[in-house]
């Protein structure tokens, strides 16, 4: 969280800034915002990389913890992703059509995802069991692209991030995630 503190203080100032231009009753800022501005932005949002660039800015979606002890990986695949990172945005079938994975992240708990191998309840830990929801995704041409090869489990962070990712899963390696951060 801290190391987010100075984009949103920037945020606010940068939203305050902008309501004030929206809000003010001078006159030119007045035919600025209803005459220029439109063609302006219609012109920047129209060039793909530019908006890309700032949706990519605004909703933090480039951040990593890759060097953060809340990040964790146990893998000899080389992946696209890493411990840290967000979790990728995979298209897979849910309930008969294809949808990003992102559907199946919406409760506010971790979610293990266990990609091209079954995963059951039976892997988190008794006292994990109400905080863990287990996800079984299929190894398909999407997960592939990002260079995964064989099974694989991410355990994502309720802020979507990953926290854990090894090639190998179990209760163990779990609660010793957890146990990592006990008191601290």
């Amino acid at each position: 969280m801290t190391r987010r503190y100075p984009f949103a203080q920037w945020l606010m100032k940068f939203t305050d800034k902008i309501f004030a231009f929206m809000t003010s009753c001078n006159w030119f800022l007045y035919q600025l915002r209803t005459y220029v501005m439109p063609n302006i932005l219609r012109l920047v949002l129209s060039t793909q990389w530019i908006s890309k660039r700032i949706f990519r800015i605004l909703s933090q979606i480039w951040y990593s913890y890759r060097k953060s002890r809340l990040s964790l990986q146990f893998i000899k695949q080389k992946l696209k992703f890493s411990a840290g990172d967000r979790c990728p945005y995979v298209m897979t079938a849910i309930d008969g059509k294809l949808q990003s994975i992102y559907h199946l992240l919406m409760e506010p708990k971790f979610h293990l995802l266990c990609i091209g191998s079954i995963g059951y309840d039976s892997l988190i830990p008794v006292h994990l069991i109400n905080y863990i929801k287990v996800v079984n995704l299929p190894l398909n041409e999407s997960w592939q692209k990002l260079g995964v090869q064989s099974g694989l489990y991410l355990l994502i962070r309720p802020d979507n991030y990953i926290g854990l990712l090894s090639d190998e899963i179990s209760p163990g390696l779990i609660s010793g995630y957890f146990d990592t951060f006990k008191g601290k």
